[in-house]
């Protein structure tokens, strides 16, 4: 078989025979080689993406996140004899915009990984959350394994 042209434009005809959806969208060996054909729909698929609601942040493989703002009570477990929470007031925070958050010692800023939490600078620095649901965390130990005391987001304010 007899090659024609040169090796850039064997790669820029469109291919006959399809085998993927990439080809059979038109794409040449060329454009799938450098990844335009990708490049492409990720700029098509973005805004659909976003209007959709659907933020790469909030994915649970280690990427960036944010808690939902406000007021954040947390507790201990109690037991039958008594209350079922036990609130532990200094352990108390509120979670603003810009990955900030206050608490009666001062303000400070944190940073979520996935569903770690932790505090960045600040009373609370080096302080670690896991998220256990939309509007609760639960403190890491040193070790890394779950303590007892639970945040909880709430309307109150203080």
């Amino acid at each position: 078989m007899r090659v024609r042209g040169s090796l850039a434009q064997q790669y820029s005809a469109p291919l006959a025979h399809a085998s993927d959806w990439s080809k059979a969208a038109g794409a040449t060996q060329h454009q799938m080689l450098n990844g335009q054909s990708m490049k492409r729909l990720t700029i098509i698929a973005s805004p659909v993406l976003i209007a959709l609601g659907w933020s790469a942040a909030a994915t649970a493989d280690g990427t960036l996140a944010t808690m939902p703002h406000g007021n954040y009570d947390c507790s201990l477990p109690g037991d039958a004899s008594g209350l079922a929470r036990i609130p532990v007031e200094t352990a108390h925070f509120r979670i603003a915009s810009a990955s900030s958050y206050r608490s009666k010692d001062g303000r400070g800023t944190y940073i979520m990984k996935g569903k770690v939490l932790t505090f960045t600078r600040g009373p609370k620095l080096g302080e670690r959350y896991i998220r256990v649901g939309d509007n609760a965390l639960q403190k890491l130990n040193e070790d890394g394994s779950t303590s007892r005391l639970l945040c909880t987001r709430t309307g109150a304010k203080f």
